[in-house]
């Protein structure tokens, strides 16, 4: 598990690579919501991706351990999930964590750029 930690924002996350997204997106100006509950696969299932951005309608998911064989078949599954379920989600995890905030600002620039 992460370590628990507070955003420049004043939530509390999970992690410090939540930590690092939650900050990145909100000295950006992007709007989120931290841990939105959204159903999937018909409604049956209900995740709670690490972020939602509301003006690009779009989820973001951080996977911090996939060398763990248990937690990287949860990550796959949940991906399929969202997939099968037609959500648009930008995934990242632990091999991106030093460069956390270069894949966000690509991310959001194709974001912008898309909703243009």
């Amino acid at each position: 598990m992460g370590v628990p930690s507070t955003t420049l924002k004043g939530e509390a996350v999970k992690s410090k690579a939540e930590k690092r997204i939650a900050d990145f997106l909100y000295i950006n100006e992007v709007a989120y919501i931290y841990e939105k509950p959204v159903r999937v696969w018909f409604g049956v299932t209900k995740l709670y991706p690490d972020f939602y951005l509301p003006e690009y309608k779009v989820y973001i998911e951080y996977f911090g351990m996939m060398k763990d064989r248990k937690y990287n078949a949860s990550a796959v599954w949940k991906m399929n999930l969202y997939k099968k379920s037609r959500l648009k989600v930008f995934s990242l995890d632990s091999s991106q964590y030093h460069c956390l905030e270069s894949h966000l600002e690509n991310m959001i620039q194709v974001l912008k750029n898309v909703s243009k």
